[in-house]
């Protein structure tokens, strides 16, 4: 089966490496309440069907883990998450789609880091609000490529300083910070997803096809591009099959 391949983007690609001088630290906060259990079976898609377990793996042409994470699950793709609870176990399970009855064609999963600035460009730039001067700027790359089958969720690891443990109150200073309208979780030093990606630079993109759950691309560092990169792989999901089970 031939397969799409990317060719990288003129425009430039910003990152955060694990080492940055000059970051002052803030106090580490209390991690708060725990999330309470999940709804339904976690390993199941919201229909019932369970979550695919051949084949999966961490690199590209494999199924991504069902990586299970504490979060906020946004009400709809035009509405801010609601922080002052509502908290919940939020897995890759919720986004599998193999019969396209909840209309999901790709998944777009980034992991970022509250001290670095391509981090906060990436979420302000997904959620059409811009953090520096607290006003909205657009709708939101989020929103605008909802009506096109994808659903993206944010992962907060580390808090305000390299190396700092990312806690459930960064994760909601975060989330109202950038006026999240999408679904956003922590996962605390990667102790979910390091296993994932190279942890030097962030922030880390994943571009995953619901149908299968199967990792189609991964990239680092934040690009204004991709848009087009996404869209390029919804054109590929019309024309090719997901993998098999």
């Amino acid at each position: 089966m031939s397969r799409l391949h990317i060719v990288g983007s003129a425009l430039v690609v910003v990152s955060c490496g694990g080492n940055i001088d000059g970051v002052t630290a803030k106090e580490t906060q209390d991690p708060g309440v725990q999330a309470p259990a999940a709804p339904r079976d976690p390993n199941t898609n919201p229909d019932g069907v369970p979550y695919p377990t051949s084949n999966v793996g961490t690199s590209t042409h494999t199924r991504i883990p069902n990586f299970k994470l504490m979060g906020f699950r946004a009400k709809d793709t035009a509405s801010i998450v609601d922080t002052t609870g509502g908290l919940t176990t939020l897995a890759m399970s919720d986004y599998y789609d193999p019969l396209g009855t909840r209309g999901i064609k790709l998944v777009h999963v980034s992991v970022n880091v509250r001290w670095c600035s391509p981090s906060n460009q990436q979420v302000s730039w997904l959620s059409g609000y811009d953090h520096q001067s607290n006003q909205r700027t657009g709708s939101g790359v989020a929103a605008q490529l909802a009506s096109e089958g994808v659903v993206f969720m944010d992962v907060l690891v580390e808090g305000f300083a390299p190396g700092t443990t990312a806690t459930l109150d960064d994760l909601r200073g975060w989330v109202q910070d950038h006026q999240i309208n999408f679904d956003a979780a922590i996962d605390s030093s990667y102790g979910e997803l390091g296993s994932l990606f190279n942890q030097a630079a962030i922030p880390f993109n994943v571009i995953i096809d619901a149908r299968s759950m199967e990792i189609e691309q991964t990239s680092v560092g934040f690009s204004a591009d991709e848009t087009t990169t996404i869209r390029k792989w919804l054109d590929w999901t019309k024309v090719h099959p997901p993998m098999a089970n």
